[in-house]
């Protein structure tokens, strides 16, 4: 990608054309933890269309922070209403639980991926900016080697469903 251009470069989707430089800026300094990065590259990869109707991309690449070249990646989920088994509200249970800040802080060991930015383009589209999360153990622990623990939280207001978060804790 040419330094110079200011749109994400092999974005295929009409909704990527609206990321540039601006909007990335501030996400990639949160991810770097740099209050000087400046972005040299970036492009722009789909990763996923399917449940819920949320699309996935990955958008990486490298920075300039104090004179080093330190690489980057972030995933965007852009979700939309959408009906799952009746219920018209799971799809923006995902958004409010990053909006709360209960993700932030999940019991047992457990982590979600860090959010770096939620943006409501309209009242039915909300762009999730979230860390790339990479598997840095290189093995796989099988979910029944954990108990589940149910917790029922309603941080939303009284208006609000109340909203059941599956967690799991290893066993004593």
């Amino acid at each position: 990608m040419n330094p110079r251009d200011d749109t994400v470069p092999d974005a295929t989707d009409e909704e990527m054309r609206d990321v540039d430089r601006s909007t990335l800026t501030p996400l990639v300094r949160r991810a770097l933890n740099s209050s000087t990065a400046q972005i040299d590259h970036w492009a722009c990869q789909p990763v996923h269309r399917g449940y819920g109707g949320a699309h996935l991309y990955r958008v990486s690449g490298t920075a300039r922070d104090r004179a080093h070249s330190r690489p980057w990646s972030l995933f965007l989920k852009i979700v939309r209403p959408v009906e799952n088994f009746g219920d018209t509200e799971s799809w923006i249970r995902e958004v409010r639980a990053y909006q709360s800040g209960f993700l932030e802080d999940l019991p047992g060991g457990l982590a979600a991926p860090r959010c770096f930015a939620v943006v409501e383009r309209s009242p039915d589209e909300f762009w999730i900016w979230l860390e790339d999360v990479k598997d840095c153990i290189g093995f796989c622990t099988p979910l029944s080697s954990f108990r589940r623990r149910y917790v029922t939280w309603m941080p939303f207001g009284a208006t609000s469903l109340p909203v059941t978060i599956r967690t799991v804790r290893p066993k004593r």
